[in-house]
Formats: C-alpha cells, sequence, structure tokens
C-alpha cells in the first residue's frame, strides 16, 4: 500500500513586519544621528585643544566628552 503524499509546504507571509520594521528604525536613527553628532562634536574639541596645545586639565576634560560619546555610540549601535 503507498502512503499518502503530502502537499508541499508553503511559505506564509508576514505582513505585519514592515510597520514593526519601520518603528524601530523611526527610534533608532534619531538616536545614531545623536550619537554621531556629539562623536564629532567631542573629537572636533579634542583635536582643537590638541593642536592649540592646550593644558593637560583642559585635555582631560576633553577627554570624558569623547569617552562618554563612545559609550553612547557603542550603546545606541547595539540597537533597541
Amino acid at each position: 500500500m503507498d502512503s499518502p503524499k503530502k502537499p508541499p509546504a508553503q511559505a506564509t507571509i508576514n505582513l505585519d513586519t514592515q510597520p514593526a520594521a519601520a518603528t524601530v528604525l523611526e527610534e533608532w536613527l534619531p538616536r545614531l544621528v545623536e550619537s554621531n553628532e556629539a562623536l564629532i562634536a567631542a573629537l572636533v574639541k579634542l583635536r582643537d585643544v590638541y593642536l592649540a596645545g592646550g593644558p593637560r586639565t583642559e585635555a582631560k576634560e576633553v577627554l570624558v566628552q569623547v569617552r562618554v560619546a563612545l559609550e553612547r555610540a557603542e550603546m545606541v549601535q547595539k540597537g533597541p
């Protein structure tokens, strides 16, 4: 006796993923832009202090800003 053949499996399409992806991007993208702006500002300050030969205390303050901006950028990069 032959066993009955199974119909081929069909993929299901989930139409709800598009709005979810858009929501994630809408939340994540502004944070990414903001963290990039903070990184740029901190790095520009660091460059300016370095080129001006500023005092070490000023350089340390700028390095703290750079560290904070980098930590924030890492968190944003990981995503929501």
